[in-house]
C-alpha cells in the first residue's frame, strides 16, 4: 500500500487546500507561493485520525515557521500536539489578541 503522501488522493486534497487558501498561511496570512514554502497540515494527526486524512476542514495551510509551532511535539518528550502559534499577521501586528500591541487596533488576522 503507498504512503498516504505520495498518493494521488493526497496530491488533490493537498492541491484543494493549498487554492482554497489562496496559497496564503492560514495562521499569518504569508503567501507560500514559493517551492518548499507551503506545507498542508492535518489539524487532527493523520496517524489517529485516518478517517479525516483527507477532508477538506481538517486540512490548513502554513507556512514553514507555523508548520515547525505546530509540530513541536516533534521536537520534546512529550508526545502531545499543542498547536499555539506565535508570530505576527500581514500587517505586523501580533497574532496574540490581547498583546499591548494590538489594543484598540482592527488588525484581521488571516484564517
Amino acid at each position: 500500500m503507498p504512503s498516504l503522501y505520495t498518493s494521488p488522493a493526497w496530491k488533490a486534497a493537498r492541491k484543494a487546500a493549498l487554492i482554497r487558501a489562496g496559497y496564503r498561511c492560514q495562521i499569518c496570512g504569508i503567501s507560500v507561493r514559493n517551492l518548499g514554502a507551503s506545507r498542508v497540515d492535518h489539524i487532527q494527526s493523520a496517524r489517529t485520525r485516518p478517517d479525516l486524512a483527507l477532508t477538506p476542514s481538517n486540512l490548513r495551510v502554513l507556512c514553514t515557521l507555523h508548520d515547525n509551532q505546530a509540530h513541536r511535539e516533534k521536537m520534546s518528550k512529550n508526545k502531545t500536539r499543542n498547536a499555539k502559534f506565535s508570530g505576527c499577521d500581514v500587517n505586523g501586528f501580533p497574532l496574540d489578541p490581547g498583546h499591548h500591541w494590538r489594543v484598540g487596533t482592527k488588525s484581521k488576522v488571516a484564517g
